[in-house]
C-alpha cells in the first residue's frame, strides 16, 4: 500500500515537472517571438533613406565649379588679350636718310603699363617699321638723338613729344582718340616726325658727342660706333672744304687774260694799283690795264692762287722764283705787276722792279 502511494505521489511529480518544463518552454518560446520580433522592427528603422537630396547637391557644386572654370577661363582669355603688345609705327621726314644705309632712329619711350609698372626704355626705329610694341597704357615718345645717314650727315635732334594711351578698343594719340581693333594685328601709326638736316661744316663735337652716347644706350658695338663717328667727322671736313669753294667761288672775280698795273715805284697815285694777300686769296684794288691797253671796269678784283701759279720776277731777265719768296716780298714796292688769271684763278705772276 505505501509502495502504491509513493509510485502515485512520483506520477504526479512528474506531471507536475512536465507540465513547469512545458510552461518554461511556452515562456521561452515567447521570449523567442519577443526577440524575433524586435529584430524585425530593427531592420525596419535601419533601411536607407532617399538618395534623391545628395544628388541634387552635388550637381550644384558641379554647376558651381562649372560657372566659376567658365569665368575664370573668360577672365583669364580677357587678360591675355589685354597683355597681348600692340606695334607701333612711325614715320619720319629725313632728307638724304637711306634706312638701307644709316643708323637707325633712336627713340625714347617713358610711361605706366596697365599693370602699373614704369616703362623707360630707349630702342631704335626706323620709318614704316613697327619697330616697337606696347602693352595698354599710358607713354610719352620723343627722339632720342640724330640719325646717321651712310655718308656721316646728321640732324637736329627734334623735339617733339608724343602722347599715346592705348586702351581696349580705343587710341589716343596728342589728345586726339579713334578705335583700334586690336585683333586686325595692324600697327598703331604714330604722327610724322621732321628732321632738319644740319650743314656738315656746322657740326659740332658736342653733338658728335650725343651721336656716340645714344648708339652706346642702344647697344651698339665701339667698333660700330666709331665708324659712325668716323663717317661724321669726314662729312664734316668734306663740308667745310666744300663751303670754302663755294665762298671763294662768290668772292672770285671770274674773268680772264692778262693784265698789269702800275705800283707804288711808279706812275701818279691815280694810275696806281695796290695788292694784298690773304693765304691763296690776292686782291688787286685801283686801276688795272688789260694787255690790250685798256682799264678794266670796277675799281677792285679777286683772284686765287693755286699750287700751280707760276712767280717770277723781271730785272735785265726774268727769273722764275718759288712762291714763298715771292710772297715773302709782296707786296712791297714794285714797278709793274704782270698777272695771267684763267676764270679768276692766277695761271702766273712776274713783278718788274
Amino acid at each position: 500500500m505505501a509502495d502504491e502511494v509513493n509510485e502515485s505521489k512520483s506520477v504526479d511529480e512528474g506531471k507536475e515537472n512536465t507540465e513547469e518544463n512545458i510552461e518554461a518552454e511556452k515562456v521561452v518560446v515567447s521570449e523567442a517571438d519577443g526577440d524575433i520580433n524586435a529584430v524585425e522592427a530593427g531592420e525596419e528603422t535601419a533601411k536607407p533613406k532617399s538618395k534623391k537630396p545628395m544628388i541634387i547637391v552635388i550637381a550644384c557644386i558641379v554647376v558651381v565649379l562649372i560657372a566659376c572654370l567658365a569665368v575664370f577661363l573668360v577672365l583669364n582669355e580677357k587678360n591675355k588679350q589685354a597683355h597681348v603688345p600692340v606695334p607701333v609705327s612711325f614715320a619720319f621726314e629725313a632728307s638724304g636718310y637711306d634706312p638701307q644705309t644709316g643708323s637707325g632712329i633712336p627713340i625714347h619711350v617713358e610711361g605706366v603699363d596697365l599693370d602699373n609698372k614704369t616703362v623707360s626704355e630707349t630702342l631704335l626705329v626706323d620709318a614704316g617699321s613697327p619697330g616697337l610694341e606696347l602693352l595698354r597704357g599710358s607713354y610719352d615718345i620723343t627722339v632720342a638723338g640724330s640719325p646717321v645717314t651712310g655718308s656721316g650727315g646728321i640732324y637736329a635732334v627734334p623735339d617733339t613729344v608724343t602722347h599715346i594711351e592705348i586702351a581696349e578698343g580705343n587710341v589716343t594719340i596728342n589728345g586726339e582718340s579713334f578705335s583700334f581693333d586690336q585683333n586686325e594685328g595692324s600697327p598703331i601709326e604714330l604722327p610724322v616726325v621732321v628732321f632738319t638736316a644740319i650743314k656738315p661744316q656746322d657740326v659740332t663735337d658736342k653733338q658728335i658727342v650725343a651721336v656716340r652716347a645714344w648708339m652706346g644706350d642702344v647697344g651698339f658695338g665701339e667698333e660700330t660706333i666709331d665708324k659712325f663717328a668716323d663717317l661724321i667727322i669726314a662729312n664734316k671736313k668734306a663740308g667745310i672744304a666744300k663751303a670754302e669753294e663755294e665762298k671763294l667761288a662768290a668772292w672770285r672775280t671770274k674773268i680772264s687774260g692778262t693784265f698789269s698795273g702800275v705800283g707804288d715805284a711808279a706812275g701818279p697815285p691815280s694810275m696806281r694799283i695796290k695788292c694784298s694777300l690773304d693765304g691763296n686769296k690776292l686782291t688787286v684794288r685801283g686801276a688795272l690795264v688789260s694787255k690790250g691797253g685798256s682799264y678794266l671796269s670796277g675799281s677792285e678784283w679777286h683772284f686765287i692762287l693755286t699750287d700751280k701759279t707760276r712767280y717770277s720776277y723781271t730785272e735785265e731777265i726774268t727769273r722764275s722764283t718759288t712762291r714763298s719768296d715771292f710772297v715773302q716780298c709782296f707786296p712791297s714796292s714794285f714797278v709793274v705787276l704782270d698777272i695771267e688769271v684763267q676764270d679768276g684763278y692766277v695761271i702766273s705772276m712776274d713783278t718788274h722792279a
